[in-house]
């Protein structure tokens, strides 16, 4: 069985998906920033009882889970634009096999065709 090379996008499609990788980059790298800010405001709080200390700690862990979640958003979708640099951008990591448009407009740093 060969494996396929180049995804079969068009030159519009592959445009369109870039697009969105960008605007998804800029998006969450924004997101990250203000999370960082914030956790980093709320740790500095002092003077605080119990109830207090208790609820800011559980919104600081709260915090840390978004921010970790977006740190891992943002390396999936770097990995896309790299993948778009060196040409393997649209394939299925596993299989070589092309991965659908329709999955890519949806979840543009998909690595994995849906079988």
């Amino acid at each position: 069985m060969a494996i396929n090379t180049r995804a079969e996008l068009s030159d519009e499609e592959l445009a369109f998906l870039q697009k969105l990788l960008s605007d998804e980059l800029r998006k969450v790298s924004g997101n990250i920033a203000q999370l960082e800010v914030q956790t980093e405001a709320t740790s500095k709080c002092t003077h605080l009882d119990a109830v207090d200390l208790a609820s800011q700690i559980a919104a600081q862990r709260a915090a840390h889970s978004v921010l970790e979640s977006q740190r891992q958003q943002l390396s999936e979708i770097e990995h896309a634009m790299a993948r778009l640099k060196v040409g393997t951008y649209g394939l299925c990591e596993q299989t070589g096999e092309p991965i659908g448009f329709e999955r890519l407009a949806v979840l543009p740093w998909a690595r994995h065709a849906v079988t």
